[in-house]
């Protein structure tokens, strides 16, 4: 940048240069006149984003000459054009001449516009121009964004949810107001981190479909799911863009109670009230996804059904109090005596089922005695009494078939358990009882 600041007169030792600084670098050169910084929003129509106090342009929408905004520094002679009325205001008189310069890496012009003889050439606008273009890559910003920053900065500050503003370009200007900061763990001083917190928040979100979208349309709105620690969130994130401002808004909605609610849904639809196991519907879920790993993995998968004996009794002479007592105590019996990868579930009245990955037969069996010896050892309380009860099992491993006859075989085997005087284990296929 140095030697293009040298070109244009203004030494480097004066550090960062403000637009309206470098504006002011043509105003020597043009004595009855001034210079305007407009982004084009059509053929003939700008917006002013920076110019002199004076001329009273700033954050207006002015029409343009025709054929003034070029790809090219243009020059037109104002005496033989149409020239619109905000241009003859700001001149205190009709323009004779107008040159504009665009500037490079957007929709923004350099114009220039007096009355009577100047010195201005067009290669010294383009110059200007082009040392505007470096400055607003290294974070200047116009009048208008500057006002436009201002104001966004005090309605983020007393918005009462987590909010955060990046800028288009990513890296320099950022706006979050305590709750962002804190939720995030964000320092807008470092806007560095703050990219890289954001990117994994999309990570955390959906990566593979965020990262789509913005793939797609890099100004898509996004919105998306994520927790942060004990905390739920819904991220909305849009895209603005307007005369004055450019870059994504992030506005974060606490969902913490709403999440907590369906997760308390989504445990009672899936497991039994009383025992608090998994219940028939999540069972069966349960057993597809296993027996579609032993397709997949040629691994070992057996399959426990086992039921109280005699419960009907226990209702009968105690009570469904007891009963119920009974349930839950046998259940916690049976949890006690199962690995962390085992699968309990209650799947009827006194009815239960155990789901064993990565067990073969013999495997299975042991399981089933330990269960069957916790729950004969287990005993309710009630009414000065000691109830005991015990279970009949019967163990079936996966073999070639599919979930229904592997449920099929081992509901079986329980029977045979059953019909042979109960209080005892029966391996699938064989008449051998434990």
């Amino acid at each position: 940048m140095s030697s293009l600041l040298s070109r244009v007169s203004l030494p480097v030792s004066q550090g960062p240069v403000a637009i309206g600084a470098a504006l002011e670098l043509i105003e020597p050169s043009i004595p009855h006149g001034f210079c305007a910084l407009v982004r084009a929003i059509g053929d003939e129509r700008g917006f002013v984003e920076d110019a002199p106090q004076r001329v009273e342009l700033i954050g207006q929408e002015v029409r343009l000459p025709p054929g003034l905004l070029g790809e090219s520094a243009t020059a037109l002679d104002a005496r033989v054009v149409r020239v619109p009325l905000a241009w003859t205001v700001a001149c205190a008189g009709r323009p004779d001449w107008f040159l504009a310069a665009p500037v490079r890496g957007g929709r923004l012009h350099l114009v220039a516009v007096g009355t009577g003889e100047h010195r201005l050439t067009a290669s010294r606008l383009t110059s200007v121009a082009d040392l505007l273009s470096q400055l607003m890559q290294a974070g200047e910003a116009t009048r208008v964004q500057r006002d436009a920053v201002e104001r966004l900065q005090a309605l983020v500050r007393h918005v009462p949810v987590p909010v955060l503003f990046v800028d288009a370009m990513g890296s320099h200007d950022v706006q979050m107001n305590d709750q962002a900061a804190a939720l995030l763990g964000l320092d807008a001083r470092q806007p560095q981190v703050v990219a890289g917190a954001l990117a994994r928040l999309i990570d955390a979100g959906n990566r593979e479909t965020l990262h789509r979208a913005l793939t797609q349309d890099p100004h898509a709105d996004l919105q998306f799911e994520v927790r942060q620690g004990a905390m739920d969130f819904r991220v909305d994130s849009r895209w603005i863009d307007d005369d004055s401002l450019s870059g994504r808004l992030w506005l974060f909605t606490d969902i913490s109670r709403e999440k907590q609610l369906q997760r308390q849904l989504v445990d009672l639809a899936a497991h039994d009230p009383l025992t608090g196991l998994l219940n028939r519907g999540s069972f069966d879920l349960r057993l597809r996804e296993e027996v579609e790993r032993v397709r997949r993995h040629d691994a070992p998968l057996s399959l426990i059904m086992f039921d109280l004996d005699h419960f009907k009794a226990v209702n009968d002479s105690w009570g469904h109090p007891a009963g119920d007592e009974v349930l839950r105590r046998a259940s916690a019996a049976a949890a006690g005596a199962l690995r962390e990868t085992d699968v309990l579930a209650r799947i009827g009245g006194e009815e239960f089922a155990v789901i064993l990955p990565q067990t073969d037969a013999q495997g299975a069996l042991g399981v089933a005695e330990r269960i069957r010896g916790a729950v004969a050892a287990a005993r309710v309380s009630h009414g000065g009494a000691s109830i005991r009860v015990t279970c009949s099992l019967g163990v079936a491993p996966c073999l070639d078939d599919d979930r229904e006859q592997l449920v099929a075989r081992a509901d079986e085997a329980l029977y045979s358990a059953k019909r042979g005087g109960r209080d005892r284990t029966v391996l699938s296929g064989t008449a051998r009882a434990t």
